[in-house]
């Protein structure tokens, strides 16, 4: 396998000419079976023709024989979630983040698809509708909530008023009894 072959075959998949990369590809796989950067490269090059499933075969086979390598465990990961097995996904996404701890990619698809990274939205508490005041608590009442201390507040407005017609009827007696001013 040289160097030059490999580095021609990365310039035809960036060139997106994906049947000539396979091609030399699979020529230097003939002879050498065992590269994981071949495997990968032949991968990558099906995974980007939209040909995930023949992608995924080399991805793994890469990520097999290579199994320290974070790149080829998250495109295996990738080829794996685009073909719809999303929970082996996310296995090889977890791979590949404890193989580099700060992979923003693979953080991002674990954070996609990892069920307790989901947000959960916590209720929303009801909301006031009305302020139902009394003369011993301050209490607001909330939708759906049956009303509080409806015979508190009624007896705390009829003691006002009952206070208010006391105080008015002193003073007019007290007016009374000490007599028109002069």
């Amino acid at each position: 396998m040289s160097a030059e072959a490999l580095q021609r075959a990365r310039e035809l998949i960036v060139g997106k000419h994906f049947a000539e990369a396979n091609r030399l590809l699979e020529s230097i796989l003939r002879d050498d079976p065992g590269s994981a950067e071949v495997h990968f490269l032949l991968g990558m090059s099906h995974f980007r023709s939209g040909s995930p499933e023949s992608g995924e075969a080399h991805f793994r086979e890469a990520a097999r024989r290579a199994p320290q390598d974070h790149q080829y465990v998250y495109y295996h990961g990738l080829a794996l979630e685009k073909n719809g097995q999303t929970a082996e996904a996310l296995v090889a996404f977890l791979k590949a983040n404890q193989l580099k701890p700060d992979f923003a990619q693979a953080q991002q698809k674990i954070a996609q698809h990892s069920p307790s990274a989901r947000r959960v939205t916590p209720p929303t508490p009801p909301k006031p509708t009305r302020p139902d005041f009394n003369w011993y608590t301050t209490h607001t009442q909330t939708e759906g909530e049956p009303p509080r201390s409806y015979k508190v507040a009624q007896w705390g407005c009829l003691g006002f008023i009952l206070l208010s017609i006391v105080v008015v009827v002193a003073f007019i007696i007290i007016s009374l009894i000490v007599g028109p001013s002069r």
